[in-house]
């Protein structure tokens, strides 16, 4: 009974570590944080344009994460995609088509005391930089930042409900 005992101890560890190394996710670096990495297998009738409308990105960046020097793509290839967004109120201060204006709006909320960050958007195909304060898990906390926002002078800022 005991080398029994011994032998399933032995076999579910073996179990766990194998189970562990093939569920673990991936991980991928991307200017200062880590997320996880979702592929798609590319089938017949699939493109670049119209996996980018799926995954509400551009096509120059799925190029960008996957190294294509073209639009060219194979039916069976792996393509890494944007992770969607879990659903999250966020605290908008801005969208605009330049960065630099992003960076200039972010600048100038930071000096009034309220930490911001860049993120991108795209919208009908165009990237748009928005100017963020967070994002909640609840609409109360959000409220909480937009009102601090407001109160640095950033009246047309907006909490937006969307998965990405």
């Amino acid at each position: 009974m005991k080398n029994i005992k011994s032998f399933i101890g032995k076999g579910f560890g073996v179990l766990l570590a194998v189970s562990l190394l093939v569920s673990s996710p991936v991980y991928a670096t991307s200017g200062e944080s880590h997320s996880e990495v979702t592929y798609v297998i590319i089938e017949r009738g699939d493109t670049l344009y119209n996996i980018s409308q799926r995954y509400n990105t551009s096509v120059e960046k799925l190029k960008s994460l996957n190294n294509l020097s073209s639009n060219t793509i194979y039916i069976g290839q792996k393509l890494i995609v944007p992770e969607k967004e879990a659903d999250l109120y966020k605290v908008i201060a801005g969208s605009f088509k330049q960065k630099e204006n992003a960076q200039k709006r972010a600048d100038y909320i930071k000096s009034k005391g309220v930490d911001v960050f860049i993120t991108e958007k795209v919208i009908d195909n165009e990237t748009y930089y928005r100017v963020q304060a967070g994002a909640f898990r609840y609409h109360v906390n959000a409220k909480i930042i937009l009102v601090k926002v407001q109160k640095a002078g950033i009246s047309d800022a907006f909490i937006d409900k969307s998965t990405q």
